[in-house]
């Protein structure tokens, strides 16, 4: 090769191959017809090169493992927030970071079943929603109606228990996982139903038992009431969707590592082609 000439970096790369293959300098500048202090100098320059380029991959393979677990840890709690039905929606925050994160997941994967079915979870949820508003006035108007323990009773943990019940008897459950419980204060006594306070300050023991007998005549009543064959309905397209979320989510974890690219991946901005991953809603 003419002295002189612009040397190329595959060319330098090759040297340096043939220099850390065993070559001498001497043989490979003859080679080369290049001088030695050329070949030295290049040999440096394709050093310096290869230790960039290794530096600039460690790094994007650490970017990358972080920006993966950021992104399972959004699904991680869609699988969560799947658990309870939300009007709000499965992912209630003001976190900029989350919902930038939130999208990323819908770029890397776009025609996973998790969009589809969060979509009907939302829906769901609403119409759970409206369902207990409507149906909160009626189970209050009923127990002021069948009970003799109305002013004894707290009527936002009487009713909230008694929904509760109605929710459990349609997804198939038994309202008497809930239990009840007395917790004693000197010489007052509060009655919960799971997680609900039906009544406090009760004297007597004699009166907890009306309370609790009243309860469970009403969870009764409930339960086997109209009420629950719509009721049956909704839950179980909630039930539906929530599973196939966290089972996508699971999915996701068990990869480990997401397919296709999102604006956030390391390294720059997703190529062109990659839609935008703006979240659509409906005005439901």
């Amino acid at each position: 090769m003419p002295r002189g000439t612009r040397i190329a970096p595959a060319e330098r790369r090759g040297w340096l191959e043939q220099f850390e293959q065993g070559s001498r300098i001497d043989k490979i500048a003859r080679e080369a017809g290049r001088t030695q202090r050329t070949i030295n100098e290049h040999l440096a320059q394709a050093r310096r090169k290869r230790q960039q380029q290794e530096v600039t991959a460690g790094l994007l393979t650490q970017a990358y493992q972080k920006h993966f677990a950021q992104l399972l840890e959004v699904a991680e709690t869609l699988g969560e927030a799947a658990e309870n039905a939300s009007p709000g929606g499965i992912l209630s925050t003001t976190d900029l970071d989350i919902k930038m994160l939130y999208q990323g997941l819908q770029a890397h994967v776009p025609r996973s079943r998790l969009w589809r079915a969060i979509k009907t979870w939302e829906e769901s949820s609403r119409e759970l929603d409206r369902e207990s508003q409507k149906r909160r006035s009626e189970i209050e108007a009923l127990v002021v109606e069948k009970t003799t323990v109305w002013p004894k009773i707290l009527t936002e943990g009487f009713v909230g228990s008694l929904w509760n019940a109605a929710l459990m008897a349609a997804e198939g459950r038994s309202p008497d996982e809930m239990g009840y419980r007395v917790d004693s204060s000197g010489e007052f006594s509060q009655l919960h139903c799971g997680n609900f306070l039906l009544s406090d300050r009760v004297p007597t023991q004699q009166g907890l038992e009306e309370i609790q007998r009243q309860h469970q005549m009403l969870v009764q009543d409930l339960t086997a009431s109209e009420m629950i064959a719509p009721l049956d309905r909704l839950v179980s397209r909630w039930q539906g969707a929530r599973n196939t979320i966290q089972e996508e989510v699971m999915v996701l974890r068990l990869r480990q590592i997401l397919p296709g690219q999102c604006r956030l991946c390391p390294g720059g901005e997703a190529p062109s082609g990659i839609h935008s991953t703006r979240t659509r809603r409906s005005d439901g």
